[in-house]
């Protein structure tokens, strides 16, 4: 499931210079399976780039084919459906439930989706350091603490593309390793795509397609 981009140009940044990036206003074609980072400067249009691929935005000139066909002819229900079941996503802004814990927010994601075995779950929690905070509701957790349960919950369902949002701005080097090979290794089972934005943080991510914004 490809995305193909033709001319796309947000409707926010109509009028703006954006002869420099590498997206908006071009022809590029995301191909499922292979890695990409998306990095610019604040203010370029990335997470509006992650929220127009994710269906959750539509107001921009230009088309934006996924799978063979204009998104913009989707109905609600049919985003609502390749969210649930090709498409995964850590926002920049997290969206846990602040006032249930780590393992109810995981919880609330696996019994929709039924992807993953609660021992599979733990191991994740385990490989990024928060098995310890499971029972700790998410607003009394640290922001690095908030970004690595958002990406455990990302891996609980399936996928065929899997969008970060500047995932690791909150973790140091050491955390954004391991949370970058725990990623790495579910997008290669899940033989999915991945596109991370960045504003120059760490991870280990192999093999990654370079676009500016």
């Amino acid at each position: 499931m490809n995305y193909e981009l033709k001319n796309i140009i947000p409707k926010p940044l109509a009028g703006n210079d954006i002869s420099q990036s590498e997206i908006w206003g071009k022809n590029v074609l995301l191909e499922n399976s292979k890695k990409y980072v998306v990095k610019s400067k604040s203010g370029k249009g990335k997470s509006t780039f992650i929220s127009y691929c994710y269906g959750l935005r539509n107001d921009f000139s230009g088309q934006l084919i996924f799978n063979g066909n204009n998104s913009l002819t989707f109905h609600h229900d049919k985003w609502v459906n390749y969210r649930k079941e090709k498409l995964s996503i850590v926002p920049q802004q997290l969206e846990l439930v602040p006032f249930l814990t780590v393992w109810e927010n995981l919880m609330l994601k696996n019994e929709l989706t039924q992807h993953r075995t609660e021992k599979q779950i733990i191991s994740f929690l385990e490989t990024l350091d928060v098995s310890d905070f499971i029972d700790k509701k998410c607003e009394k957790l640290s922001l690095g603490q908030q970004q690595r349960t958002a990406i455990v919950r990302a891996l609980l369902q399936p996928f065929d593309w899997i969008f970060l949002d500047e995932p690791f701005s909150h973790l140091d080097k050491e955390n954004s390793e391991k949370a970058s090979e725990l990623i790495e290794q579910i997008v290669k089972e899940e033989n999915a795509g991945l596109v991370v934005t960045s504003l120059g943080e760490n991870h280990s991510f192999n093999n990654l397609e370079l676009l500016r914004l």
